[in-house]
């Protein structure tokens, strides 16, 4: 499971960056990819602070909106955004509180690479989805990072040790055999850049420079980890900011296993 701590701070600190620029668009390609149809239910698996689900709720016309979390915290944020037609309820990518076949549409951004046991997350996919069901699994390769600072041997250092974060670093690219295996039949893989040249508080690079430095100060030192992220700091006060991640998008369907 994900080694990162979310403590209240931290809570706060992701639901921070849910509500930039960065995030808003990347939500609305996945919900252009899921293309809920009218009538259809949804299930956000590992649904954070609340804003997916919301989104769902507000934006199309789901018969059922459904977000699951581990975090009671995340939990507790989702309950004072999400309107009365979400049902939110407490379980994990490997154990959904949710019968056989009852959601005809799944969605789950930046969860998978968090999960130990991805065969067993995936099969519970496959359990709770209907036959002729859909799901979009978005997922991260942080190998595709590119920060750009003025001592990259320090960043490397700190990007490396950021890798141990999550489970599966290279989810990303490595996720389509595991589906194949899971019994899904992936119809497209559709890639999404986030590319930004500053470094504002409105961007998901804002947010990721104090999630990682956080990360890696009882790792490498808290000098280190202060030292990069000056390093990026004063490449964005120079304009010469650049940060590009490249993450994936799965389109899913179960097949007769």
């Amino acid at each position: 499971m994900t080694n990162l701590n979310y403590d209240e701070a931290a809570v706060a600190r992701e639901e921070a960056n849910y509500q930039t620029a960065t995030a808003r668009a990347r939500r609305a390609f996945v919900r252009e990819q899921l293309n809920l149809k009218s009538g259809e239910s949804v299930l956000s698996i590992g649904c954070g602070p609340g804003f997916e689900p919301s989104e769902l709720a507000s934006q199309t016309n789901a018969s059922r909106v459904l977000g699951v979390d581990s975090n009671p915290a995340m939990l507790a944020v989702s309950r004072d955004r999400c309107p009365d037609a979400v049902s939110l309820l407490r379980g994990d990518a490997t154990s959904i509180p949710v019968a056989d076949g009852s959601v005809e549409t799944a969605v789950s951004v930046q969860v998978y690479e968090y999960i130990d046991d991805i065969d067993a997350a995936l099969s519970e996919l496959h359990r709770v989805l209907d036959s002729d069901g859909r799901a979009v699994i978005y997922a991260t390769d942080w190998e595709s990072l590119v920060w750009r600072v003025r001592n990259s041997a320090r960043s490397n250092r700190v990007l490396s040790a950021w890798n141990e974060h999550c489970s599966h670093p290279h989810l990303g690219s490595t996720l389509e055999p595991k589906l194949r295996a899971a019994s899904f039949d992936v119809t497209d893989i559709v890639p999404y850049t986030l590319l930004l040249t500053e470094l504002g508080q409105d961007s998901f690079a804002y947010y990721l420079l104090a999630s990682i430095r956080e990360f890696v100060t009882p790792r490498l030192g808290a000098e280190v980890a202060r030292q990069w992220a000056e390093d990026v700091r004063t490449r964005d006060r120079r304009s010469e900011s650049f940060f590009s991640l490249t993450q994936f998008c799965y389109l899913v369907e179960p097949v007769d296993e």
